[in-house]
């Protein structure tokens, strides 16, 4: 029988404590349809490159944000604007 492994979570979290704090590391975990998982960690460095993927959009995203919490702000006084739903 073939068995498919699937991603079924990726996390990186800045360490508070022990021999990385203050560095990212991350876990990734694949199950398959039979109650099967495994489980390995990333390293700071490996944690980094998925961050440097991602981080163009995060920034987008949070100019996005800060764009319609602006908006929405502004919209409280002036009962002819209306609040935008974030």
């Amino acid at each position: 029988m073939e068995t498919t492994w699937q991603l079924k979570s990726l996390s990186i979290e800045l360490m508070g404590y022990g021999d990385y704090k203050g560095k990212f590391v991350g876990k990734i975990r694949f199950e398959n349809g039979e109650n099967e998982a495994f489980l390995f960690n990333l390293e700071p460095s490996e944690s980094n490159k998925f961050l440097e993927l991602i981080s163009e959009k995060v920034c987008l995203t949070a100019s996005s944000l800060g764009e319609k919490i602006t908006q929405s702000i502004k919209a409280i006084g002036n009962p002819d604007l209306k609040a935008i739903e974030i």
